[in-house]
């Protein structure tokens, strides 16, 4: 059996998820070239959807993003379960204390400026 070497709709998709958490965690696509070992071309083009990603690159990526669960699905050699609508809610709540907490430092140093 031969696979493609073409990037699909799944790694399009797969390279968006990446830059949008390595934007969400305050990191240069070159800054995560480096932990990779990569070229910050070559993490462009994965995020771009111009190369295929491996399951263990993507995974790798998730990793150094502070990803506990790389979201897998669509790659042929692995198969992985979507996160419950819970999980997705407990994480949005997560997120949003933090942020909360964020907010009120911001205005306590207003303040005292």
């Amino acid at each position: 059996m031969t696979t493609s070497r073409k990037p699909d709709e799944g790694d399009r998709q797969r390279g968006r998820s990446l830059a949008r958490l390595r934007r969400a965690a305050g990191m240069t696509q070159a800054t995560l070239a480096q932990r990779m070992g990569l070229s910050t071309q070559q993490i462009g083009k994965y995020e771009r959807g111009e190369n295929r990603m491996s399951v263990s690159r993507y995974e790798v990526a998730m990793k150094i993003l502070g990803q506990p669960s790389p979201e897998t699905a669509g790659f042929a050699e692995e198969a992985v379960r979507f996160p419950s609508v819970q999980d997705a809610r407990a994480e949005l709540a997560r997120l949003l204390a933090r942020m909360k907490a964020d907010l009120a430092r911001c205005e306590e140093l207003a303040r005292s400026i």
